[in-house]
């Protein structure tokens, strides 16, 4: 493909890879670097895209890929301050963090392996970068009704886990 093809192309696609990376990733900045890896992952490769739907496929497969070796790379690093500060100023005891981190990792797991991606994307828009459902709808071009059952839905797969785990440890 061409230089002028593939520009073509990219300009087709951003919009759209744009709003599935935000969705994937906690910071924009995070989702602007897979988008940037995709599209240079693509211009290197150019001679061996063959038409726009593979360009496509392969786009959001690279930003998928950013994503979940940044989640990677985040659970190796995670690391817990022994020096911790309250929104008043006031320590909190560290095992109390401890068990609110691994909450929320145990939380993230559930939102990368059971939910379907319009749910994990409505979560994490939702959860993580605190959206209302008119911006999550306007975003993802949905109807609000539909960010509204796609948060409901995941939100009950993430409690019958946790009331699944819970029950079979009483």
């Amino acid at each position: 493909m061409d230089e002028k093809q593939m520009t073509s192309i990219f300009e087709q696609l951003q919009q759209r890879l744009s709003r599935y990376a935000r969705g994937l990733f906690y910071h924009d900045e995070d989702a602007e670097d897979a988008l940037q890896d995709a599209f240079c992952k693509l211009w290197t490769h150019r001679q061996d895209i063959r038409d726009p739907h593979h360009a496509q496929a392969v786009a959001f497969t690279q930003v998928k890929h950013a994503s979940i070796d940044l989640h990677r790379r985040n659970e190796r690093h995670s690391v817990v301050p022994l020096d911790l500060r309250g929104a008043d100023g006031a320590y909190t005891h560290v095992a109390e963090e401890v068990e609110n981190s691994d909450t929320f990792s145990h939380i993230e797991q559930i939102v990368m392996h059971d939910l379907s991606e319009r749910e994990r994307t409505v979560f994490a828009m939702k959860e993580y970068r605190d959206l209302s459902t008119e911006e999550i709808a306007s975003h993802l071009g949905i109807s609000p009704e539909a960010v509204r059952k796609a948060l409901s839905r995941a939100r009950i797969a993430v409690r019958n886990h946790f009331e699944k785990q819970y029950s079979s440890e009483l």
